[in-house]
């Protein structure tokens, strides 16, 4: 049976928890940074914002990724999966 070789994207489970933590509290740091202040931005801030908003998303496509890629390949590992999917879920409540 072949397997996906995803350490391109994280290594093994736990450098994806550590990364998934690291985003939850990049998404508070945007939450605090942004939230009823983008009128107030100058361009550059207004053009950091939109950069700090896609390197989040980016981050989510990554860990979903990863997550379904081994739920895939084990089915029967359905937690595992919607653990990532309630992770993923604070990181897009901030």
């Amino acid at each position: 049976m072949l397997e996906w070789d995803l350490s391109a994207l994280f290594h093994d489970k736990e450098a994806l928890q550590n990364f998934t933590q690291d985003q939850i509290q990049q998404s508070l740091n945007f939450k605090k940074n942004y939230e009823n202040k983008l009128y107030a931005l100058n361009a550059n801030e207004f053009l950091q914002a939109l950069k700090d908003y896609e390197n989040l998303n980016q981050a989510l496509g990554k860990i979903m990724t990863y997550a379904y890629l081994l739920f895939a390949k084990n089915t029967q590992n359905g937690s595992f999966y919607a653990q990532y999917e309630e992770e993923c879920k604070k990181i897009e409540e901030n």
